[in-house]
Order: structure tokens, then C-alpha cells, then sequence
């Protein structure tokens, strides 16, 4: 039946979507009790949205309702005085489905097929109902479409009171499975429906007698280990061995616990019960006075609760699935705990003070969310906390005509949702934010673990730390109380003097302090309150390490276990927040205490190896010094232990120092020249020597004062000259000295001439261009080689290079005074001749020793003069060429047309004076000179020049005096060559055609 046929069928309700969002007005909250702000503080429940809202649901029609249940969003509704059930899906509620329980009611009889009650298990899957005539039927109650409800003979005769349907029932189950079903005599039956059978199949049998009792069952339920629609739907077989409970209560005010072991079929079906279960083991039982209510079983045995907003979950301790009873003497409940010895041990009564229950009172109802009891009372609805047995919200229900009465309260277990009905209207009772005073429950009962777990916001959940840390210290936790003071907004200070007041507790304040370094948070800039915090703490840490360390190794009775844990943690704090401590303070604090060990961790965390390396090079502990020595990357520390550690290591401070390519070697001089001085010149291997040659060869140093330390250690190491030589030839053969070498050779020169290092002093005085010099100290070292060497250097200047060797020959011949060393010489050096040798010789000498040298001599003067005699002839020839050019030109002319123009003005040529040139181009006289003067091609003097040449001709022709002397020199500058075809204009082929002014004008717009 559509929406639109069952609108159009006046003899039947209609139904709306529900208004959850417009509370009516006799939805009226009531005062509660203490609860949570976002602030942590308490505050009256009237000015926060209530806990539950009553909202009537909008049905379009009149209708009389007899029974309602509701099960997994499905809606079945009885009707009065008919013999039809309407179906609504509340996921889609504009189908509504209408279905006739017994066809041809009417002709049956009266009461046929009106409904006595009826029940739906859990999943909205399975419904039986009971009618006025005894009968009962089954009905599949989520078919697609409606079909008729199966008739059930076999229960004929039995007045069903209450039903416990298996909790592994799912929405496609072609079976019911086990239930049982409690009669009004006090019988229980186990039950199985097969609905696709005509008659229902299955079985019935009788499981269980209330003992002399034959009071009505009022309300059954029963479950199996790990037996939940939540945990059942989709899942694979259990495990064979299971735990089954069984609880039932009786309208003579009795509630029977039944417990015991069961075995699953082999494919994980859920097996029967059968009297075995009931007999095996007397049941516990719970008596109160006669109540008419029922049984009612808490959400969380159907489905696992939601987690939280925040994602806290929720505590299962908590919310394990709960059992209550509505009784004269109050309200009982307690968890359902599978297998308990005492399974009431838990149990609490709430009297019906708690709900102000009117004295007398019989026609209340009761429902149970996650953590309340809704009792209907009369005409009022009210909300009791589990927790605590508060009352926590209170309304009243809007009655519209006197002809209208309360029925009953429905729950949806699975989709937890809460239902009163009366015989005109349907109410939800909507849970708005029942969780919301769970935790400021809990806290005031000192459940701290489930408070943190329900406190919806971070303020609650540090106001449920800070109570639980005061309640460990308190008991003397000590250390658990700081770990959770840590994680709290609680004073810092407060926290502090509240662990020392406790006895000086320095473990618990050592790892409160440990545990809030770790809340400050990471400090991106160090700078600023935050890092301040973190370094005072960080420091303060320091001193309870240190003070922990010394009273451990002060007891006899500590263990070095015990020592060795507190040095890791010492380590790991270091380490953890090595970024936050001054170094200065951890240094004097870690040394005033004698903690030398956690000194140097402090330094190597911190990656301090100057001070390390101070700390070792102090203690003269030299190998520990290297060590660090070669971590180090900051050149000064270097430098600043260069001199020490030179005097002690100087090979292995060598070592180091060229694996460091970054140094600069000028830093390290002074270390280099106090080695040298140590050892002297003594020793064969000089360290200082091999560093620097390193440098100033494979890393190609450049600087002087380096350079000026090796030259001066090599100078003073040895009178072998052998490594001074090599470095100095070294220096002269590279090509990229621009300059000249890179020592002083100044300072080369002094010292060398103050260690008589004279081949050394002869090669500086050479690169310092005074070959003279040079060569007059090497010969005055009787060194004749070493001068001819030097004699032959200046090859770029003959004449200084035959005085260098006349001093050579000189001196030799003095030595030896002998012509064949002066011959000897001779040969050696092509620019000196026999006759510049001769005034050097002895006055008696015989000719024949150097005859040839004096023929070849004579035979160069000839050919020299036969060279000057053609060239003069040459030269000759070439001025009677001149002459006769001239004399050709002076008769040169050239042809002038009458009407020829001025290149320049293009004006008669003939006008005024003018010039004429060999290419036919021709110019007025004043045209030429303004050209040639505004030309670049004439220097700055040729312009003046000509400037006061006109004014001298201009003069002269006033005064009558002499002008042509003025005149050709006018000519010689004006007329030297043409303006438009000369080398002048071929030379200023490659500028451009206009000038910088005419090439921005021509770019104006």
C-alpha cells in the first residue's frame, strides 16, 4: 500500500516525518545537578540544553493505537477495534504498509484477530502475535511486501506474557532460532518458528516452572557469551564452549538468574535449551514485592556504544550491559555478568524517593538508555542517572482530551531511540546530550579512568587529571601523581611546592619536571616567554640529576642499576632537550657537584668539542685531545690550541690539520714558529716544514705571511740548502705569479745574508733584478759557476747581460791569470769579444794562445764595414729618388671646368680662394678649413693651431706684413689630405652616420 492510497483511505492513521527540530512547549527541562562548562567549572543544568527533549510525532489522522513496538527503525502499530498492523520503515516513512493479521476477521466472530500484545525481536526481523482469541501468529516482519501472518497451533491455549529472542538474530534469518517465551502461569516454553512452513514448523516445549508459584512471567531475557546483534551480525562461528545466562522476573516480585555452559552446533547455530539447562543448577534469585513491570535490558547488550566526538570512546567496564526491574520497593539494577557466583553483588536499589514516586504507585513504565532510567509515572516522565540516582530531567506529557490515555514506552535497543505512546499520539522521547554530565558524575565518585574518558572537551579532561593527581598524593603516589600533574594546566609552581612540602619527593618532582618539559612544546623560535620556561625547567632538572647522582653513590645501599638507569635518563634528557639548557649553567652546575662524566655527556650532546677538547688539553690527556681535535669543524679552536698542541703532538696536530682544508694557515703560525723554536733545528723531520710546504704546494696558499714562515724556518733550519733552494726555484717556476713570488724577498735577502746562506741570497738578489750584486756576491765566494748562472739570467737586456759576464771574466782571469780561462770564458758568452777581454790580461802575454779569436775578430770588422758600405750606397740612391719626385710634382696641374662647385657648399669653385687635390676633388679654402677643424681626425693642438694661423694671416693682410710663411703651414695642416676620400674618412669607416644628439632626437615622439 502506497503513501498515496493509504492518505486516500480515510479509516486509517497516516504518519509524518518526525519534527525533531522545533521542541514544543511542554517539552519543559528541569534543575539538574552540577555539570561541566568548557572551562572546567560547574553549572546549573537550567541554563544548558536539556538532556532529553519530548517531541510528538505528526500523524495526519485520528487514530486509536493499542500497541506499539518499535525494532531496528521498524515501526509496527496496533489498532484498535480492527484486525490489521501498520508497518512503517522510520528510514522511509512515506510508505506505509497495512497488514491483516486473520482474513475474513469479521465473519468469524468478535474478537478475532484483535491483538492482545505482540513482540519483535531486536533486529525488527521476527514478530508473534497474540489475540483477543487466544491464537497466535508469526509474522516476518520485514518482507518486502506484506504477506499473511503464520498461524501457530501448537502455542494455542498458552497466554504468552513476555518473549527473549536470540541476540544472533539478522535481518535476512530464514529461522527465528531459540526463543522463550514466559507464560501467564508461570511456565516458560522454548520456542522455534520456521516461517516458511505453513504451520509455523519448528518446535514447543515446555524448558522451566516458576517452583509454587504460579504468577505470570513479566519480562525474560537471555544472551550467550559474546552474543550481541553488534558483535553476531556477519561474524564466523564462535567458539564451541560458551557461557548462557537466563533472567526472568515474575509479577509475585521475583527476578531467577539462570547460568550455565552450553556447546554450539558444528556449523556455530545456537543450540536449544531444553530442561537440562533449567535443572542442571538451581537458579539465584532476588525478592521484592509483587510488581507488574517487566524485565528491561540496557542498549549495550544490542548494540557496542558510539565513541565520543573527540574519538575517546567509551569505557566497557561502564557501559557492560545492564538489567533493570521496576518495583514497589524501587528501582533494581546492576550489570548482567555471565557467570558470576553472585550475580546480584552488584546490584543497587534506587528508592522512588529518587523520583519523588507518588506513594501507592502502580501504572509506571521504564525504559533504559546508555546511562539513564526514563520512568513514566501518571502523567510525567522523568530521567534518573545510573550513575548516581539523581533525577536529571523531568516532563510532563501533554494530554489533548480527556479521552485520550497513556498506553506504554517503547525502545528501539538497536537504533536507541526511546518511544511513548498513548491511544491518540506517538512521543519520542529524544536523547539531546545525555552523555554530557557522565563525567562530572564519575568525578565526584573518583572513577577518574571512565571521568577522562566521557569528559567531552579538553578543559574537563584537565580538570579530571588535576582531581585524580590530588587524589594519588594524597595516597602517597608520589610518582604517579606527577606524571599526571604534568599532563595538567594545574600551577607549576603549586605542583612544585606541593612534592617538596610531601617530604622532599625528588623523584616525583625530577619526573614532574621531566613530563612538563614535554608539554611546553617544541620552541621554534629561541626567544620569548616559552624558551625561558623551558630552560629555568631544564636547569632546575639539572640540579636534581646531579643531587640524585651523588646521594645514590653516597648510599652503601643504592645499586649500580639503579646509578646506571639515572645516568640514561641523564642521557636521554641531555639528548631530548640539549637545545633548550644554557651551556654556561649546565657546565658550572655538572662541575660545582664533581659530575665530571655527566660533564663531558653534557658536552658531547651538545657537540661542544672546543670545550671537550679544553677539558682534555688541561688534563695533558693528549690522544683524548686529538680525538676531538679532529670533530671539531670551527677553524678558531684550531687556532686557539695550535701553539699547545704543536709543543706536545706535533706530528698527529699536523695530521689533522691537512685533513682540514678549510683552515687558514696564517692562524697557525704562531703554533708553527713555537714548534720551530722548541725543537731548535734539532730535529730531521720538521713538522712545522711539512705543513707549510703542504699548503703552499697541494692547497696553493697564497699568502705572504706564510710563505714568510716557511722561507724563515728553512733559513734557520739548516746550513744544507737543499730545501731552501727547492723552495725558492719552486716559487720562481710559477707561472700564475703575477707579482713576483710570494715570500718577502726583502726579508728573504736579510735573512739569508744573516745565516750566510749565500746561494740563497745570490738566487733573491736575481729575482730581485740585481743581477749585479748577485753575481759580485757569488764571485766574492770564490762560487764562479753560481755567477755564470746568474751572468746569463737578464736575457732580455744584452748590454747588462756582457757587463754581468765582463765582471765574471774579470774576476777570473784575476784568479787565475791565465788566457786560457779567459778564453774559456769567451766561449761561453757570444756577446763578448777578444779586445773587450784584452785590457784585463796580463802586459806580457803570448799572442799565439788566442790568435784565432783575435783573426776571427778582425774578420767581423770587415763584414760590418762591407754592410755600412751598401747601405750607404742604398741610402744614396734613395734621396736622388726624392729629389726628382719633387721636382715632378712642383710641375703638376690640374684642369678646372668653368662651372665646377664646391664639394663642401656646392657654390662656384671660382668665387673665392680654393684647393684642388690629385683625386679631382675640390673646396673652397674657408669650407675646407671649417671642415677639416670640425673633424675628429685632427688632435686637440692641430685645431688651436689652426685657429691662430687664420688669425695671424688675418693680421698680416691688415698690417701689409709677410703672411706666406703663416699660409703654408695652413696649407700643410688644412690641405694634407682630401676630407672626403683621405685615410682620415677610411679610419672612421665603422662610426655611425649621426651623432648621439641626433640619434635620441630621432627617437622623440
Amino acid at each position: 500500500m502506497s503513501l498515496d492510497e493509504y492518505v486516500g483511505d480515510t479509516s486509517l492513521p497516516s504518519i509524518q516525518n518526525l519534527d525533531l527540530n522545533s521542541p514544543p512547549n511542554f517539552c519543559t527541562p528541569a534543575s539538574h545537578g552540577p555539570a561541566f562548562t568548557s572551562t572546567g567549572l560547574a553549572v546549573a543544568h537550567s541554563e544548558m540544553t536539556p538532556l532529553f527533549q519530548l517531541l510528538r510525532v505528526a500523524l495526519q489522522f485520528p487514530v486509536q493505537i493499542t500497541h506499539l513496538r518499535i525494532a531496528s527503525n521498524l515501526l509496527l502499530m496496533a489498532l484498535a477495534g480492527g484486525n490489521k498492523l501498520l508497518r512503517i520503515d522510520l528510514g522511509n516513512p512515506e510508505r506505509v504498509d497495512d497488514i491483516e493479521i486473520v482474513q475474513g476477521a469479521k465473519d468469524k466472530g468478535r474478537g478475532v484477530g484483535e491483538v492482545r500484545d505482540m513482540w519483535v525481536d531486536p533486529s525488527g526481523t521476527h514478530l508473534l502475535v497474540a489475540t483477543m482469541n487466544g491464537e497466535i501468529y508469526y509474522l516476518p516482519a520485514r518482507s518486502p511486501t506484506p504477506v499473511r501472518p503464520r498461524h501457530l497451533p501448537k502455542l494455542k491455549g498458552l497466554t504468552i506474557t513476555s518473549v527473549a529472542w536470540p541476540l544472533s538474530t539478522t535481518p535476512t534469518s530464514s529461522t527465528t532460532g531459540p526463543l522463550l517465551v514466559g507464560t501467564s502461569t508461570g511456565t516458560i516454553y522454548e520456542l522455534s518458528v520456521q516461517p516458511e512452513k505453513k504451520d509455523g514448523g519448528g518446535y514447543v516445549k515446555q524448558v522451566w516452572r516458576t517452583p509454587n508459584d504460579e504468577s505470570s512471567i513479566t519480562g525474560i531475557f537471555y544472551t550467550n557469551t559474546n552474543a550481541s546483534l553488534a558483535t553476531t551480525r556477519g561474524r564466523t562461528p564462535a567458539q564451541k564452549d560458551e557461557e548462557r545466562v537466563v533472567t526472568l522476573t515474575t509479577a509475585s516480585g521475583k527476578m531467577f538468574y539462570f547460568a550455565g555452559k552450553i556447546t554450539r552446533t558444528s556449523d556455530g547455530g545456537i543450540p536449544s535449551f531444553g530442561t537440562e539447562f533449567f535443572d542442571a543448577k538451581a537458579p539465584s534469585y532476588q525478592e521484592f514485592p509483587p510488581s507488574p513491570t517487566g524485565l528491561q535490558i540496557s542498549p549495550s547488550a544490542y548494540t557496542t556504544p558510539k565513541p565520543s566526538e573527540d574519538g575517546e570512546g567509551y569505557d566497557a567496564t561502564l557501559e557492560t550491559p545492564h538489567i533493570t526491574w521496576l518495583t514497589a520497593s524501587g528501582l533494581f539494577h546492576g550489570p548482567l555478568t555471565l557467570g558470576a557466583a553472585e550475580p546480584f553483588a552488584e546490584h543497587a536499589l534506587i528508592p522512588p524517593s529518587a523520583w519523588h514516586a507518588p506513594e501507592g504507585q502502580k501504572n509506571a513504565h521504564i525504559l533504559v538508555s546508555r546511562f539513564h532510567f526514563i520512568i513514566l509515572s501518571d502523567m510525567t516522565v522523568k530521567a534518573i542517572s545510573r550513575l548516581d540516582g539523581r533525577l536529571v530531567w523531568t516532563t510532563t506529557v501533554p494530554i489533548s482530551s480527556v479521552k485520550e490515555s497513556i498506553l506504554g514506552v517503547v525502545a528501539d535497543p538497536v537504533a536507541q531511540t526511546l518511544w511513548l505512546y498513548t491511544t491518540t499520539s506517538i512521543y519520542e522521547i529524544v536523547i539531546t546530550d545525555e552523555t554530557r554530565d557522565v563525567s562530572a558524575t564519575l568525578l565526584t565518585q573518583k572513577r577518574f579512568e571512565p571521568a577522562k574518558i566521557y569528559a567531552s572537551t579538553p578543559a574537563q579532561r584537565d580538570v579530571v587529571n588535576i582531581a585524580l593527581a590530588d587524589d594519588l598524593l594524597t595516597q602517597g603516589e608520589y610518582n604517579a601523581a606527577a606524571e599526571v600533574y604534568a599532563a595538567t594546566s594545574k600551577d607549576f609552581d603549586e605542583v612544585c611546592l606541593a612534592l617538596i612540602d610531601a617530604g622532599e619527593q625528588l623523584d616525583a618532582l625530577r619526573l614532574y619536571l621531566r613530563a612538563k618539559m614535554d608539554t611546553f612544546g617544541v620552541v621554534k623560535k629561541r626567544s620569548g616567554p616559552e624558551m625561558m620556561g623551558r630552560c629555568m625547567v631544564g636547569t632546575w632538572l639539572v640540579e636534581v640529576y646531579m643531587a640524585k647522582l651523588n646521594a645514590l653513590e653516597d648510599t652503601s645501599s643504592s645499586s649500580a642499576e639503579e646509578v646506571e638507569s639515572i645516568k640514561n635518563e641523564w642521557k636521554d634528557f641531555i639528548n631530548r632537550y640539549k637545545g633548550d639548557l644554557d651551556r654556561k649553567t649546565v657546565y658550572d652546575l655538572t662541575t660545582s657537584h664533581g659530575r665530571n662524566e655527566e660533564l663531558l655527556s653534557f658536552a658531547t650532546a651538545v657537540e661542544d668539542w672546543s670545550f671537550i677538547l679544553k677539558y682534555w688539553v688541561e688534563r695533558s690527556e693528549w690522544s683524548k685531545a686529538l680525538q676531538m681535535l679532529s670533530k671539531q669543524t670551527e677553524p678558531e679552536v684550531f687556532y686557539k690550541y695550535a701553539t699547545v698542541l704543536m709543543t706536545h703532538v706535533p706530528s698527529e696536530t699536523v695530521d689533522i690539520w691537512m685533513r682540514n682544508a678549510n683552515l687558514n694557515p696564517r692562524g697557525l703560525v704562531p703554533g708553527l714558529l713555537a714548534y720551530n723554536a722548541k725543537i731548535g733545528g734539532r730535529s730531521t723531520r720538521n713538522e712545522a716544514v711539512r705543513y707549510l710546504t703542504y699548503v703552499t704546494t697541494t692547497l696553493g696558499n697564497t699568502d705572504a705571511a706564510v710563505h714568510n714562515t716557511l722561507l724563515g724556518i728553512l733559513v734557520a733550519a739548516s746550513a744544507d740548502e737543499t730545501a731552501l733552494s727547492h723552495y725558492l726555484r719552486r716559487q720562481d717556476g710559477d707561472k700564475t705569479m703575477a707579482n713576483g713570488p710570494y715570500y718577502d724577498l726583502d726579508l728573504g735577502l736579510r735573512l739569508c745574508l744573516q745565516y750566510g746562506r749565500v746561494a740563497s741570497c745570490v738566487h733573491i738578489y736575481s729575482s730581485l733584478g740585481r743581477y749585479v750584486q748577485a753575481v759580485e756576491l757569488a764571485l766574492k765566494h770564490n762560487d764562479v759557476e753560481l755567477a755564470i748562472s746568474i751572468a746569463d739570467g737578464p736575457t732580455d737586456d744584452d748590454t747588462l747581460r756582457k757587463n754581468l759576464w765582463l765582471t765574471v771574466a774579470k774576476h777570473v782571469v784575476k784568479r787565475d791569470g791565465g788566457i786560457k780561462t779567459a778564453m774559456g770564458i769567451l766561449k761561453k758568452c757570444d756577446l763578448l769579444k777578444v779586445e773587450e777581454l784584452m785590457p784585463y790580461l796580463p802586459d806580457f802575454v803570448l799572442i799565439d794562445d788566442f790568435k784565432e779569436e783575435i783573426c776571427n775578430a778582425l774578420e767581423d770588422y770587415s763584414r760590418q764595414i762591407d754592410r755600412l758600405s751598401k747601405d750607404m750606397d742604398t741610402s744614396t740612391r734613395s734621396a736622388e729618388t726624392i729629389r726628382q719626385d719633387i721636382a715632378s710634382l712642383q710641375k703638376r696641374y690640374a684642369v678646372i671646368q668653368p662651372g665646377e662647385r664646391c664639394y663642401i657648399c656646392q657654390y662656384p669653385l671660382l668665387t673665392r680662394q680654393f684647393y684642388i687635390f690629385p683625386c679631382s676633388h675640390c673646396f673652397h679654402g674657408d669650407c675646407l678649413t671649417t671642415r677639416v677643424v670640425q673633424s675628429s681626425g685632427l688632435r686637440r693642438w692641430q685645431q688651436r693651431r689652426i685657429t691662430e694661423l687664420q688669425a695671424e694671416i688675418q693680421n698680416a693682410a691688415s698690417t701689409g706684413g709677410d703672411v706666406r710663411k703663416a699660409k703654408d703651414e695652413l696649407d700643410e695642416i688644412v690641405a694634407g689630405e682630401c676630407v672626403l676620400c683621405g685615410d682620415a674618412v677610411v679610419r672612421k669607416i665603422d662610426e655611425g652616420f649621426g651623432g648621439d644628439a641626433e640619434e635620441v632626437a630621432s627617437w622623440a615622439i
